[in-house]
């Protein structure tokens, strides 16, 4: 027997997880059904909306049978006023009043219920989204932009309160109406309300055809493609705003955001234009079945002898038919924007349905883990399918518990991947990473980010406090560790000289941190998680000199007897490491300590060349003032002679010591 597989079992809204979609095609819900699913996730609120807005559009048809009642006392004494009854007819007042009233009421109570559910329901749904979000490797937000995920967070789950609030209770009386409707006309004069439904018909006849079927889903997507696209520019354009000003640039420039901007209008252009025609037939057709009515009428006066009946009938569905446009308008519009909903719910079922990060079935317990150092065993990984384009091939190192184990290497040559892979934001494709003696697949994912802390060089800061700030690395940490943590990362000095010190929320009326700042308020973060295993990903890259300085002395605070692998572009910071591993092509070129490498003349020794031939580098000027500065350059060189010897006795001393 097929199931539903819950990758989080207290997960009401997440059913489908795509490697169990083949088994569970039978009872995974799509479309409509899947609406409804996740609408009635408080069912009972959901039932009494229904029942009520039942109620209530029975009741608002009460007023027009007592208006049947009234003319049907009144038109046989137009002769004869005074034998009409008073007092019937204030008793038909009073029955109409209260019906608007239990109209009313019921309408309230059932909107209200609806509200309660669709308030809890997107809470839910979008706290399942977010963690469902945490759980997913890092590839799938590369393929999939900041701006969708953001439209799907903030429109399509959105569309779904919307609907449960105010949609449903309108469906809900959208199709009581006009079964309710269908009666009473068949009711009073069969032969007349046969008439009236003719237009009905005609009408949603010509709904039908131009927007039924395959018409509707292939515009229902490209609508929300253009949409989706333009949120994903929009996003990009936002964030490059920067650069567009600096070249004195106007949106018409940034071709990706102007492009969807105008296929969306296009698109927008064609399909109102392809409305046009069939939406007005509609419309006119509901809003005129007087029309239908009124030829039938004429023809029904020259041939009966009764007509006071005649009058009684005629006027009823002269007035009655009025009614009709609202109802059948309603159920258009809320099968229509149903149609958009659905299509936002397979977008985030897209994103539910990937597959997780797995978790072990039988977890290690950090406590059952013998060592902290990492152990890279035949490691390979590849973005793609393709293994001819790994980004990583047969790695083996072990970065040793208490060291320092630094990877260098030129951009792209895969020292990023292999911080990545630790924490598991991607499984590897071959091999295996150990923390000690344990797979790190077979550790809890919670556990093992509790393992290892993170700086990298690109540091996020919520728009909250910074006592949260750094709070997020222990949630449960008191003022006093926070701010210890603060000392310890160099960062307190400037924290108090912030507007409201550690309660200045940051981000906002003009409160703006350097990156050296940030980056040592992420070094905070990492000193009070305490974790035995830090990665450092280039975390002083956007540091001016002075910044440096400081973060280098935070480093040290947070390194002491931890297992440390640090990515670096600077080779001097990472001089004194037990471990240097150079990349080249996502393959070890070669590994050793820096005088060992350098003894080796190998890729290490031209990079450190390299670098060292850019501490000479001159803006060249006038041939005089070259002379000068060879002159200068000489001296300088002589200094930096003796200073490379000194440092080098220093650096064999501080072997032991810090990353500097």
């Amino acid at each position: 027997m097929s199931r539903n597989y819950y990758e989080n079992q207290d997960s009401f809204f997440q059913k489908n997880d795509s490697e169990q979609l083949s088994e569970d095609t039978k009872t995974v819900k799509k479309g409509r059904a899947r609406l409804f699913e996740i609408a009635f996730y408080k069912k009972w609120y959901m039932l009494a909306s229904a029942i009520l807005s039942i109620i209530s559009v029975a009741c608002s048809f009460i007023p027009y049978i007592i208006l049947y009642l009234v003319l049907k006392e009144i038109l046989p004494h137009l002769s004869d006023l005074s034998q009409i009854d008073g007092s019937l007819l204030m008793t038909y007042i009073v029955y109409i009043v209260i019906a608007i009233l239990l109209t009313v009421v019921t309408m309230f109570v059932s909107l209200m219920c609806s509200h309660l559910a669709a308030f809890q329901t997107l809470y839910h749904l979008k706290i399942d989204f977010a963690a469902k979000l945490a759980t997913l490797p890092l590839g799938y937000f590369n393929q999939n932009a900041t701006g969708k995920l953001r439209k799907v967070m903030d429109e399509n789950i959105e569309g779904i309160e919307l609907f449960i609030a105010h949609h449903f209770p309108d469906l809900v009386g959208s199709f009581t109406a006009p079964i309710v409707l269908v009666l009473l006309l068949l009711y009073f004069d069969w032969r007349v309300g046969l008439i009236c439904l003719v237009p009905i018909i005609l009408a949603y006849a010509i709904q039908a055809i131009s927007f039924g079927g395959k018409n509707k889903v292939m515009y229902l997507k490209t609508y929300q493609d253009a949409l989706e696209d333009m949120n994903v520019s929009a996003v990009e354009y936002v964030r490059g705003i920067s650069v567009i000003k600096i070249f004195n640039q106007t949106v018409y420039s940034f071709k990706k955001f102007h492009d969807s901007i105008m296929n969306y209008t296009k698109f927008c252009i064609q399909y109102t234009y392809m409305c046009r025609a069939p939406m007005t037939a509609f419309v006119t057709i509901l809003n005129n079945i007087s029309f239908f009515i009124i030829p039938v009428g004429i023809w029904w006066v020259t041939r009966t002898t009764d007509y006071t009946a005649f009058a009684l009938t005629f006027i009823f569905y002269l007035i009655f038919s009025a009614s009709v446009v609202s109802p059948f308008m309603k159920l258009m519009y809320v099968s229509n924007k149903g149609d958009v909903i659905i299509d936002g719910i397979n977008r985030m079922d897209e994103t539910f349905n990937t597959p997780s990060v797995k978790e072990p079935a039988n977890p290690v317990k950090p406590n059952r883990v013998i060592g902290r150092s990492i152990r890279f065993e035949n490691v390979s990984f590849s973005y793609t399918e393709d293994p001819n384009h790994n980004a990583l091939t047969d790695v083996s190192f072990i970065a040793e518990e208490g060291q320092i184990t630094a990877l260098v290497g030129k951009s792209g040559s895969g020292k990023s991947m292999i911080a990545h892979l630790i924490p598991r934001f991607w499984d590897v494709a071959g091999g295996a990473i150990y923390v000690g003696d344990t797979d790190i697949r077979d550790l809890k994912t919670d556990d093992l980010m509790d393992m290892v802390s993170f700086v990298f060089q690109d540091v996020f800061l919520f728009k909250q406090t910074v006592y949260e700030n750094i709070r997020i690395g222990k949630p449960d940490a008191t003022d006093e560790e926070v701010q210890a943590a603060a000392r310890a990362a160099q960062c307190d000095d400037f924290i108090r000289n912030l507007p409201s010190g550690y309660d200045t929320v940051i981000n906002s009326q003009g409160i703006h941190l350097s990156g050296g700042e940030r980056q040592r308020i992420a070094i905070a973060r990492a000193i009070l998680k305490n974790s035995p295993i830090i990665v450092l990903d280039e975390a002083t890259a956007f540091a001016d000199p002075e910044n440096e300085y400081k973060i280098q002395e935070a480093f040290k605070e947070l390194v002491k007897e931890k297992t440390v692998i640090m990515i670096a572009h600077r080779l001097p910071t990472i001089r004194s490491a037990h471990q240097i591993i150079v990349m080249d092509d996502g393959k070890i070129a070669e590994s050793g300590t820096h005088d060992d490498l350098i003894q080796k003349n190998g890729a290490y020794k031209k990079m450190w060349d390299a670098y060292n031939a850019t501490l000479t580098w001159r803006i060249s000027g006038t041939n005089s003032d070259t002379e000068k500065a060879n002159k200068t350059n000489t001296k300088e060189d002589k200094t930096n002679t003796k200073e490379n010897k000194t440092n080098t006795k220093e650096s064999k001393t501080n072997a032991k010591g810090s990353v500097i």
